[in-house]
């Protein structure tokens, strides 16, 4: 078991339990959370939990099969987002807070990406303001698509962190749909940018596009 801190405020043990296992049945987990109860030891409400993989009891220090070695990486992070999400969607006052995710898609396969995504989608829509960091240009990009259409492009704010003067860095206009470009469209993009007379224009560039264009094309 693993105990965690959790405000008893927001929503009961039994609750909780339905609401995670709920979740991670959606993300397709092979396992669930169980025996959830909350005590107060150390000061302040607490949370302890099993886990169960199959129907077989995973216990989450000691022990065989452990926590350490029956899950992977995604797994672990699936885990650790059901129970945030789970606490995020259970709070009153969502529509009155913003919602700060960090790299939520790594270490996870296409069926949890996508649900990740709808999660957000569900999120962004109830709370004050959802702000989503990441690396993964193309997972940002279909959720920009998912949101767009439901929060209204103006509300959908895509910015980078770019390099400025004397090493520091700053936020700069993040261009998605260049980001995730593939070679030949980007070429491609280089040549059409060129014959329609763009300003600064690196001719450098715009001549090794040439052959890799024609070549893919």
């Amino acid at each position: 078991r693993l105990q965690g801190d959790w405000s008893s405020d927001v929503c009961s043990s039994d609750l909780y339990q339905v609401a995670i296992n709920a979740l991670l049945k959606k993300f397709g987990a092979s396992f669930k959370v169980a025996k959830m109860d909350s005590n107060y030891f150390g000061g302040g409400v607490r949370t302890e939990y099993g886990l169960e993989i199959r129907d077989k009891e995973v216990r989450l220090s000691g022990g065989v099969p452990s926590f350490e070695t029956a899950l992977s990486e995604g797994d672990k992070r699936t885990l650790a987002f059901a129970f945030f999400i789970a606490a995020v969607q259970a709070d009153q006052n969502l529509a009155d807070s913003i919602a700060i995710i960090d790299d939520p898609m790594r270490s996870l396969d296409r069926t949890r990406r996508g649900h990740t995504r709808h999660v957000l989608k569900e999120i962004g829509g109830t709370a004050k303001q959802l702000i989503v960091m990441g690396h993964d240009s193309y997972f940002l990009r279909d959720l920009r698509d998912d949101l767009t259409p439901f929060t209204g492009a103006a509300s959908v704010k895509l910015i980078k962190l770019g390099r400025v003067q004397h090493g520091y860095t700053d936020f700069t206009t993040l261009d998605l749909d260049r980001e995730c470009e593939t070679d030949y469209y980007r070429h491609h993009r280089v040549l059409t940018e060129f014959v329609d007379g763009a300003n600064n224009v690196d001719l450098h560039v715009v001549a090794k596009s040439i052959r890799p264009m024609l070549e893919g094309y």
